[in-house]
């Protein structure tokens, strides 16, 4: 048996929010600028995805973890 390789979890993320995240951008901008207005809806996209980023290398449960534990 061979040691698998070691796992670059910053470059997994990074892998990751291309894949899922990127793609959706423009849809995060149209929906933020419907609640907030388009002069606002730059600052609520990224905010929310720098707290997501956040909660993501945090060790503490979140809402949304929580919320995800409680409906599987």
């Amino acid at each position: 048996m061979h040691e698998s390789e070691p796992v670059d979890v910053t470059e997994a993320r990074a892998r990751g929010f291309r894949r899922y995240v990127e793609p959706e951008i423009e849809v995060l901008l149209r929906v933020a600028s419907t609640l907030t207005g388009l002069s606002e809806a730059e600052d609520l996209v990224q905010e929310t995805l720098v707290a997501d980023i956040a909660d993501l290398t945090s060790t503490r449960p979140t809402f949304v973890a929580a919320t995800r534990k409680g409906t599987s």
